[in-house]
């Protein structure tokens, strides 16, 4: 006899054989692992069956699948395209970050030539930009205010990776990058400030 249930992803009817109860299953429209309860929560005819996750040396996840027994569960390989993202986003943020920072330096030792101190500097770079700001500043900063915003989806899209169960490390990584570039905008702003 067959065990009948709904896929609690995708909500589809799902049937697998008496010897799949309490195992893992793959549903076979959203292809999600799920647990095939003990017994039939529905009898609907005509439902495809559910295929069990393969473990053999030819499966296409199968270095990704862990073997049966010993309390093992099997393991899909999916992917975590939010944290991805949110990784790339935080790459981009700090590229744009390092190239704005690069032509600021770039200009601003052309610039300030001759001055004595940090103060001095900046009260020099207040008079030359106040008025007249050239297009390199301007574009400057655009450059380093678009690099904040990919720093804000990175953040968001990772701490979304986080929530889901596939591939964290992606999340993680980029959590971490998105971290360090706080951390250095913040040291940034305060050496300014201090100096």
């Amino acid at each position: 006899m067959a065990i009948q249930f709904h896929c609690p992803g995708c909500r589809q009817p799902v049937e697998v054989d008496d010897e799949w109860a309490g195992k893992l299953v793959a549903c076979p429209y959203c292809r999600r692992t799920v647990t095939a309860p003990a017994e039939s929560s529905v009898d609907i005819s005509a439902i495809p069956a559910a295929k069990p996750l393969s473990v053999g040396a030819g499966s296409p996840g199968a270095a990704a699948t862990m073997a049966w027994g010993a309390g093992a569960a099997a393991v899909e390989p999916s992917r975590n395209l939010v944290a991805l993202v949110g990784l790339c986003l935080a790459v981009a943020a700090w590229a744009a970050y390092v190239v704005g920072n690069v032509i600021i330096v770039s200009h601003a030792k052309d610039l300030l030539a001759g001055s004595a101190s940090p103060a001095a500097m900046r009260e020099q770079l207040m008079a030359k930009f106040a008025t007249n700001p050239p297009g390199w500043f301007i574009g400057t900063l655009l450059l380093l205010m678009v690099s904040l915003g990919l720093w804000v989806g990175g953040i968001v899209c990772s701490l979304i990776g986080l929530r889901l169960p596939q591939r964290r490390s992606l999340a993680i990584t980029g959590m971490v990058l998105c971290g360090v570039y706080l951390l250095l905008l913040v040291v940034g702003i305060a050496a300014n400030f201090v100096g």
